[in-house]
């Protein structure tokens, strides 16, 4: 069991990781596209920007959630098909 604790330890720090590097490049992206469009003059609109850029991978996410089907779960949740 023990093997399954490192698996598990491992992947979250790898997903913390992940989450950290994709926010920060998230905040570049926001504030190169800012410049870009010549809108660093209002305050806070990189971290917008990088807020409806978090958003829309959020959304892309839930494309293989929104395909499974109703019964997907019943498995898990030992209900009766």
């Amino acid at each position: 069991m023990s093997s399954a604790n490192t698996l598990f330890s491992t992947s979250l720090q790898l997903a913390n990781g992940l989450g950290i590097t994709l926010g920060a490049l998230c905040i570049r992206s926001g504030a190169w596209i800012s410049e870009t469009l010549m809108l660093p003059a209002i305050p806070g609109v990189s971290f917008r920007i990088w807020f409806a850029l978090i958003g829309l991978i959020t959304a892309l996410a839930l494309w293989d959630i929104i395909k499974l089907s109703a019964d997907a779960g019943n498995n898990v949740s030992r209900k009766p098909k």
